[in-house]
C-alpha cells in the first residue's frame, strides 16, 4: 500500500533508501487500512514478510550491521541511509517474533521536511530524484506532488507563528483583565478612604485589594482572578518557575547527537547543571514540608517536566540519545525526591513517586515512572555509561550514586543529620563515609515502590540498581536493618499493615537477573524472603483501627 511495504529481506541499501524516502514523501491522511487512527501518515517497511505472511529474517551482516541487536542495527542503518537521503526522515526500528520467526519493522514518522531527495545513484535510483509511492510502487514525483510539498512547507512555517500569536493574545487578554480589575477596585473604593490619607505600605495595599476582591460588587470571574493574583502561594510560584526555567534550558539542547562519547558526556553534564537548582529546591522543600502540603503540586510539576522529552511537531528528526537526555532531569528528580522522602518519613511524597507517570513520543498512554523511566533512559544511553564505568555491575546506578551522594552530593546534604551520622557504621574502603550503603537503601525502597503495581502480574520488571547485585556485606546491612524494623511510612505506602516484606522479596528473588561479569542478588533476596516466611524477619506494625 502507499505507506506500507513488505520485504522478504533488506534490498540493496540504495533501493531501501529509495523506498523509505518515497514513503516519507507520501501523505495518506485518511489511512483507512490502519485499525488505529493515530497511525495515520506513519509508514512501515516490514522486513522478513511477504504480502503480510511472516517468512523470518534476522541477519543484517550483508549491510555491515550487527545481526540481532536492535539499537545497533538502527544506528548502523541510519548512518548508511544518511549517505543516500537528504534530509533523512525520522525512523524507528523494532524487532519482533511470531511463532519463532523474527521480523523487523522500520517505522517512518510523518514528515514535515518533504521532499526527501536521493543523494546518490544506485540500482533503479537516480541522484537528485524525488520519489513518492503510488499504491504499492515507488515513482518519480510529479507536478501535483511538488505543489503538495510547497503547501506543506508554507503551512509548517506559518503554524508556529500563529501559535505564538495566539499565545501572546491570551497573555495580553489576561493582563488587560488584571488591569481592569485593579482599575475597578481603585475607582470603587479609593485608596484614600481605605487608609485614611496615610501612605500605605505595599503589604497594606495588597491586603486592601484582596479585601476589595471579596466585596459583593464584583463578578465571580473578577473576584476569583483577584484572589489568584494576590494570594498566590510563593512556593507554588517558585516551583513551577524553576521547572519552566529547566524546560527552557532543555529546549536549547541539540536534537541530534553523534555517537562520540565526548560530545555525549558534555551534553549530559550540561543537563545535570541545568537540573541542580531544581534538585536543591526540592531538597529544601522536603526538609521544610513536614505536613506533606506540597506533594501534589510537586507531582504536577514533575509531570510537566516529563513532557519536555516529546519533540515539538516542527522537529521532525532526532536521535534517540538526545530524546533520552531530556528525560534525565525527571529521572534525577525521582531518585532524589524518593530517597529524601524515605529518609525524612514523608509518605505523601513516596506516594507521588508511585503515582507519577511519563509519556514518550511513540506511546499513546503514559507509563509509570517506576520502573519504566530508568529502562527507557538506559536503553538509549547504556553504551556511554558502560564505557565509563566498565567495572561496575550497574553503571547508571554508580553514576547516580556519585552525583547524588558524593559530588556535588545533592541528596546527601539534605538527608536528616541522624541518617548521615548512622552511615558511619557502614563505612567501607570505597565509601569511607558509609554513604554508599545509605544510597543502596534508598534505591532499594524505590525498587519496592516499583514492584507494588506489578505484584501478581505474569511479567514483573524490577527497578535495577546497585542493590540488585551481590555486593560486600557491609553495603547491604542497611537494607537488612530496614527489613528488620520496617518503618511505618513505607508499610503504609506498600499496604503491609501487620505483614512482612515477603511478597516483595520473592518478586525480587524470582525476577532479578545477572550478567557475564556480575552475580544477581536473587539468592540473597530469596534468603531474606525465607526469613520473612519463617517469622525471623521484622513485620510492619498493624494499623490501629479507625475510631
Amino acid at each position: 500500500m502507499s505507506k506500507v511495504d513488505f520485504k522478504r529481506e533488506p534490498t540493496d541499501i540504495a533501493k531501501l533508501a529509495k523506498e523509505i524516502a518515497a514513503i516519507a514523501n507520501t501523505d495518506d491522511p485518511q489511512a483507512t487500512y490502519y485499525q488505529d487512527s493515530d497511525l495515520r501518515d506513519f509508514g512501515f517497511v516490514i522486513v522478513g514478510a511477504v504480502n503480510g505472511d511472516i517468512t523470518g529474517y534476522d541477519d543484517w551482516r550483508e549491510h555491515n550491521c550487527p545481526p540481532e541487536e536492535e539499537e545497533k542495527v538502527k544506528d548502523c542503518l541510519i548512518q548508511r541511509l544518511q549517505n543516500y537521503i537528504y534530509p533523512l526522515p525520522n525512523l524507528g526500528l523494532y524487532r519482533f517474533e511470531r511463532e519463532g520467526k523474527p521480523f523487523w519493522v522500520i517505522l517512518i514518522y510523518p514528515s514535515y521536511e518533504q521532499p526527501h531527495v536521493m543523494l546518490k545513484d544506485g540500482p533503479d535510483v537516480q541522484k537528485h530524484a524525488v520519489y513518492v509511492r503510488k499504491v504499492s510502487t515507488s515513482q518519480l514525483a510529479g507536478a501535483e506532488d511538488y505543489a503538495r510539498f510547497l503547501r506543506k512547507a508554507v503551512r509548517g512555517a506559518v503554524e508556529p507563528l500563529e501559535s505564538k500569536l495566539a499565545d501572546l493574545k491570551r497573555r495580553l487578554e489576561a493582563l488587560e483583565g488584571s488591569w481592569s480589575i485593579l482599575q475597578k477596585l481603585l475607582m470603587q473604593k479609593g485608596l484614600e478612604s481605605l487608609f485614611a490619607g496615610e501612605a500605605p505600605s505595599s503589604a497594606e495595599i495588597q491586603g486592601g485589594l484582596s479585601h476589595l476582591a471579596l466585596s459583593p460588587g464584583g463578578s465571580l470571574e473578577e473576584v476569583a482572578r483577584s484572589m489568584r493574583l494576590f494570594k498566590m502561594d510563593p512556593v507554588e510560584e517558585a516551583l513551577f518557575r524553576e521547572v519552566a526555567r529547566l524546560r527552557e534550558g532543555l529546549t536549547n539542547l541539540p536534537w541530534h547527537l553523534s555517537g562520540d562519547p565526548g560530545e555525549w558526556w558534555q551534553v549530559l553534564k550540561q543537563v545535570e547543571e541545568l537540573t541542580q537548582p531544581l534538585l536543591r529546591g526540592l531538597g529544601e522543600l522536603i526538609v521544610a514540608d513536614r505536613e506533606d502540603k506540597y506533594a501534589l503540586l510537586v507531582q504536577r510539576a514533575l509531570e510537566s517536566l516529563g513532557r519536555a522529552a516529546i519533540p515539538p511537531y516542527f522537529v521532525t528528526s532526532w536521535s534517540s540519545s538526545a530524546e533520552a537526555l531530556r528525560l534525565y532531569p525527571l529521572l534525577l528528580s525521582v531518585h532524589h525526591l524518593g530517597m529524601l522522602a524515605h529518609f525524612h518519613r514523608r509518605a505523601a511524597y513516596l506516594k507521588l513517586i508511585l503515582d507519577l507517570a511519563f509519556q514518550t513520543r511513540v506511546e499513546q498512554n503514559p507509563r509509570n515512572v517506576l520502573p519504566w523511566l530508568r529502562d527507557y533512559f538506559y536503553t538509549h544511553t547504556y553504551a556511554f555509561f558502560e564505557a565509563k564505568y566498565a567495572s561496575w555491575c550497574d553503571p547508571l546506578g554508580w553514576h547516580l550514586y556519585n552525583l547524588l551522594f558524593v559530588d556535588p552530593a545533592l541528596t546527601w546534604i539534605h538527608l536528616p543529620p541522624a541518617v548521615r551520622e548512622e552511615a558511619a557504621q557502614y563505612a567501607s574502603p570505597s565509601s569511607p563515609s558509609g554513604a554508599l550503603a545509605i544510597y543502596m537503601e534508598g534505591e532499594f525502597v524505590l525498587g519496592l515502590l516499583a514492584l507494588k503495581p506489578q505484584l501478581g502480574a505474569q511479567r514483573v520488571r524490577p527497578l535495577y540498581g546497585l542493590y540488585a547485585y551481590v555486593l560486600p556485606l557491609e553495603r547491604i546491612k542497611s537494607i537488612e536493618s530496614l527489613l528488620a524494623r520496617p518503618p511505618e511510612h513505607l508499610c503504609q505506602i506498600l499496604d503491609l499493615s501487620g505483614k512482612t516484606f515477603e511478597p516483595y522479596l520473592r518478586a525480587l528473588a524470582e525476577n532479578l537477573g545477572g550478567s557475564a561479569k556480575c552475580f544477581s542478588g536473587a539468592s540473597y533476596f530469596k534468603g531474606l524472603a525465607d526469613q520473612a516466611a519463617s517469622g525471623t524477619l521484622g513485620s510492619c506494625p498493624p494499623t490501629p483501627p479507625t475510631p
